[in-house]
């Protein structure tokens, strides 16, 4: 089957599969769309490095929860995009709306790739008015 549509998850949306918090049925409900292969799932690959990072400060995971959830993560194959040409894009974002080059990071590779980018991140949402970001919460599959 051929997948419909790209969609950027950032670390806010993917912690949510991994902890249970406001709109993790939303991200769940997007991960599953991906899983089904109705929409792509797509991020930068420091992705899983903030996702782990914030898991690693959760006082209810231990090392093997983390380690666990590290394999969960890489099985559900969101295509990582290494540091490319669109990185000098969220430097350029960074500074526009005083962001840091990890959240401008998400916002280039969803303009780079043309698509919409998740994310749970409400400041980010207050600073940054582009057209192709959305809040977990008005998810639209």
């Amino acid at each position: 089957m051929e997948r419909e549509a790209l969609a950027i998850v950032d670390a806010s949306v993917v912690v949510k599969w991994f902890n249970i918090e406001e709109y993790t049925e939303n991200a769940e409900r997007l991960k599953e769309k991906h899983l089904k292969a109705e929409v792509t799932l797509v991020s930068p690959v420091l992705m899983i490095f903030e996702v782990l990072n914030a898991l690693r400060y959760n006082p209810e995971l231990g090392v093997n929860d983390v380690k666990e959830a590290l394999n969960d993560l890489l099985g559900i194959q969101i295509k990582l995009y290494p540091v490319e040409d669109w990185l000098s894009e969220a430097v350029l974002l960074a500074y526009d709306y005083g962001l840091t080059i990890y959240d401008a990071s998400y916002i280039a590779l969803a303009n780079h790739l043309s698509c919409l980018l998740y994310t749970a991140d409400s400041k980010l949402l207050e600073r940054v008015k582009i057209t192709n970001i959305r809040h977990i919460a008005n998810l639209q599959y």
